[in-house]
């Protein structure tokens, strides 16, 4: 866990200092999106995936630095007297790299406030259990049109000590 923690570190501070480079966009803008994926769980006793999806909302400040809100809903995954069913809501700050007018590379890091029913996870899970976590992950921007991104991300959850990656394929509308 320290060493997570500590690549989340260097990361965050190598994505500060891009972030720092890029000049700020002409006004700060509001987004909100909507995107479907897939996650997987690969522990001990259970190596399973199943879709997922997901709902958002944040704040640009300029073109590098913004916050997001969501919610992420797990679909329930079973497998051999084992199941996950997760969902949850997200704080994140968000941190983008343009690379041209209508593409951009992101990463983001925040706190995932999780509910989960869950069974046959192992002694330290409970079949009720809340919680939160921190959380991150990275991404791709594609501008399609004045109004609409279409975003591509991976994101990296801890959910009731389970590891939950996801990928997902977004669309954003800014305003």
């Amino acid at each position: 866990m320290m060493i997570r923690a500590r690549m989340l570190l260097f990361a965050l501070a190598t994505l500060s200092g891009i972030a720092l480079s890029v000049p700020a966009q002409a006004q700060p803008e509001f987004f909100f999106g909507a995107g479907y994926g897939r996650y997987d769980i690969n522990e001990d006793d259970f190596d399973e995936d199943d879709t997922v999806w997901k709902a958002y909302a944040g704040f640009s400040f300029n073109q590098a630095l913004g916050v997001e809100l969501s919610w992420v809903d797990f679909n329930e995954a079973r497998e051999a007297g084992n199941s996950l069913d997760a969902d949850g809501w997200g704080a994140a700050a968000v941190l983008s790299l343009p690379l041209s007018e209508n593409f951009a590379l992101y990463g983001k890091a925040g706190q995932f406030f999780w509910e989960t029913e869950a069974s046959g996870l192992g002694p330290g899970v409970r079949p009720d259990d809340d919680g939160d976590d921190p959380f991150f992950g990275a991404g791709a921007k594609f501008r399609l049109n004045d109004l609409l991104d279409l975003r591509l991300e991976w994101e990296r959850y801890d959910v009731a000590d389970a590891d939950l990656d996801t990928v997902f394929v977004m669309l954003q509308a800014s305003f």
